[in-house]
């Protein structure tokens, strides 16, 4: 994590679509105190009237730009931001490190089969009828290279298991409003969402 530090912090959960990351940021969110706030990429599309941008390449990254210097905003000024975004850039990566306070890289590294089967949003199955345009936008991605925290699925359980494991990264000692509460042993938290 970067050193410079305001007393914000920003937690960036990123992942292909259906990976989990609005589901692991909501979990981590009643323990992380009063002075957190939830970016979640899907809802700052709507607030920032982004429909009109286009998902080709170059209007994805300056929207997650946008995420970026929204959460350095609000980080500076004491805020633990949690940010759930595809935004996989690694020049958007690159610039989080140097300019976000407290920058915590998590990386959902969810298979694809999986992905489909949740499908929270219903675009695999669009994508598949012929509906929507393919995932066009999993081939524009960049895999982050060296993110602070990788959660695979199926070897770190479920959702409630997954936040403390990025609560402990951030040396949180409160974790007991986790879906099984602090002495839940690995995998049997209860939670609807896995990462």
């Amino acid at each position: 994590m970067t050193a410079r530090h305001s007393g914000g912090r920003v937690i960036w959960i990123t992942g292909f679509s259906g990976a989990g990351k609005t589901t692991l940021a909501r979990a981590l969110m009643p323990c992380l105190g009063e002075r957190a706030v939830l970016l979640d990429g899907d809802e700052l599309r709507e607030v920032l009237d982004a429909a009109r941008c286009g998902f080709d390449r170059e209007s994805r990254q300056r929207l997650a730009f946008t995420y970026a210097r929204m959460a350095r905003m609000l980080a500076l000024q004491g805020v633990t931001v949690v940010v759930a975004t595809i935004s996989l850039f690694h020049d958007l990566h690159a610039w989080n490190r140097e300019h976000l306070p407290g920058y915590l890289e998590v990386w959902l590294d969810v298979p694809e089969e999986e992905r489909r089967r949740r499908d929270p949003k219903g675009l695999y199955a669009a994508a598949a009828n012929g509906q929507v345009r393919d995932m066009a936008c999993e081939r524009m991605v960049e895999v982050p290279r060296e993110p602070h925290l990788t959660l695979r699925f199926g070897e770190h359980g479920d959702v409630g298991t997954c936040a403390r494991t990025v609560l402990e990264m951030l040396d949180l000692s409160d974790m007991a409003e986790l879906p099984g509460g602090r002495d839940a042993p690995p995998g049997t938290a209860s939670g609807t969402g896995g990462a």
